[in-house]
């Protein structure tokens, strides 16, 4: 790569990270119930390899409520990055993060080589600056995880497909096997990836063949059709060449899969949740399917989840439409590697109304990678149409206008999504609703004051109750000892710090520190 293009990927990669990060302990205001039992139970995991429920090394982690099951790539992920760098909300909230930039990486690896590296550099800009990668990546819970696993997944399929070395079957496996584990949604999800790909592996294995050749031959009104079919199909089966490849793939995906009734025996719930499948009419399933691939869907209605709610901004950016609707197009003529993913893209949503699963499009973000290969498309194919020289003035003044259209037309949206996210959505009643837990910086700050002045933290108790799990990891991150605990009515001891919703107490001295609602009293 040149200076220049290093130099251009860099800043483009530093934008994106930039806005993952930026403003990262204040936007979400705070943390929800399920990020503070992930961070909370990592923590413990990193300490003694045991959860809140005495667990050793838990395959899932069951939260206080006793009902919902965190998924372990997630926990142990972070359990990993909190050994090593030591435990912090910050710390908690760039593992997500990191999971968004590597997922970033490989989308753009997969980019330069289905276009070039102008088109990949494009491609990760519309990857950063999507609504969905921003909004979840900044929250601490599984959401966002599935797009590393989507884009690995696709990057081992497409050098498979030019290399055919097994190394990228492995590949292939291990990201969708590892991936079914890394979000709910991803149960749904990942059964038809699998299928997807043993057809795309197979495809690879027989084409240019003699088998294949004799099977496209074939026609439907030919009377012995059944009898070739047939002898095709034994002439498939003893072809080493086309099963080793495919036997490779199963045996690497087995054991994900061959340990469920195990995890379902002992983990009741965690794989498959507590619902039966949701089987109605077909049209009833079909509304589901469909609606979860609309166009409302993903660029305007947006999530009705409360943590990713944002009326009328979409989850896709609204902004690129325009080339995400030609590329769907460009993949039909194109075919090739395009075609599998624009199918990838439609059957994705395929078994959704199982589950009955409408307007939680984040349920869906493995689609983003889809999303942006088939946008990069189809801004390919609108770059070629407005460079192509015309002996007409107006038409050459059509595809000048077009361009300045698509870039003014993605600029304002973005800025509109920007403005509303980083400074709107933070002072939002509901935002600080949803993200109820805006005690990182008060139990931070209690800590360093009670450290420099070597006296003891107090936490009100019903503040420290209200937030069990969140708390407790503030907890173990912030203080070497157990914190104490003060109640309302009692006598503030000497030598501690408090922190309270009281603005000031009778025996507690003048020095005050203000954080939101909450107050930090000294008293020597």
């Amino acid at each position: 790569m040149k200076i220049k293009d290093l130099i251009i990927t860099s800043v483009i990669f530093a934008i994106g990270i930039f806005l993952l990060v930026y403003n990262l302990h204040m936007i979400p205001p705070g943390i929800d119930t399920d990020e503070g039992a992930i961070a909370y139970n990592a923590l413990l995991i990193s300490q003694d390899l045991k959860d809140q429920n005495n667990r050793f090394l838990p395959f899932f982690i069951l939260s206080a409520d006793g009902y919902d099951w965190k998924q372990p790539v997630l926990v142990y992920t972070s359990a990993i990055v909190f050994r090593i760098f030591g435990a912090s909300y910050i710390t908690f909230k760039l593992v997500n993060v990191a999971f968004a930039v590597v997922g970033g990486i490989f989308l753009y690896l997969l980019l330069k080589k289905l276009f070039d590296l102008k088109l990949g550099l494009l491609g990760i800009l519309i990857y950063f600056s999507t609504p969905a990668v921003i909004i979840t990546a900044r929250i601490g819970n599984e959401s966002i995880d599935p797009v590393l696993f989507s884009a690995v997944w696709l990057y081992a399929l497409y050098m498979y497909q030019k290399t055919n070395r097994g190394l990228y079957i492995i590949l292939t496996a291990l990201s969708l096997g590892i991936g079914f584990y890394s979000f709910k949604g991803m149960r749904l999800v990942v059964p038809v990836w699998i299928m997807l790909s043993a057809f795309f592996i197979f495809f690879q294995q027989i084409k240019g063949s003699e088998t294949f050749r004799r099977f496209c031959q074939l026609k439907l009104k030919d009377k012995l059709l059944l009898k070739k079919l047939i002898t095709i199909f034994k002439d498939i089966v003893v072809d080493k060449k086309v099963l080793h490849p495919l036997l490779i793939y199963v045996l690497i995906l087995l054991p994900f899969f061959a340990i469920v009734p195990y995890l379902e025996k002992s983990y009741a719930g965690a794989v498959f949740d507590r619902k039966g499948l949701n089987i109605d009419t077909h049209q009833h399933y079909l509304y589901y399917w469909f609606y979860n691939l609309s166009i409302p869907s993903f660029f305007f209605k947006g999530d009705i989840g409360k943590i990713y709610e944002m009326p009328l901004l979409g989850f896709w950016s609204l902004g690129v439409l325009p080339g995400f609707m030609v590329g769907i197009f460009e993949a039909i003529k194109k075919r090739s590697f395009f075609g599998f993913i624009l199918i990838s893209y439609l059957l994705t949503p395929i078994l959704f109304g199982f589950a009955g699963s409408l307007d939680y499009p984040h349920r869906l973000m493995a689609m983003g990678p889809l999303y942006v290969v088939l946008t990069v498309l189809g801004y390919q194919k609108i770059i070629k149409y407005t460079h192509k020289s015309s002996v007409y003035f107006v038409d050459n003044l059509l595809k000048k206008s077009l361009i300045v259209f698509l870039v003014v037309f993605f600029m304002i949206n973005f800025a509109g999504f920007t403005s509303y996210y980083y400074f709107e959505y933070p002072r939002l009643h509901s935002t600080k609703q949803a993200f109820h837990n805006d005690l990182h910086i008060p139990f931070y700050t209690l800590a360093k004051i009670s450290d420099e002045n070597g006296i003891v933290p107090y936490v009100q108790e019903d503040i420290y109750t209200k937030y069990e799990e969140g708390n407790k990891f503030f907890e173990l991150s912030y203080f070497d000892n157990s914190i104490n605990i003060w109640r309302l009515g009692e006598e503030m001891p000497t030598n501690s710090a408090l922190l309270t919703q009281n603005s000031q107490l009778d025996n507690a001295q003048n020095t005050e520190i203000e954080i939101g609602p909450y107050h930090i009293l000294i008293r020597f």
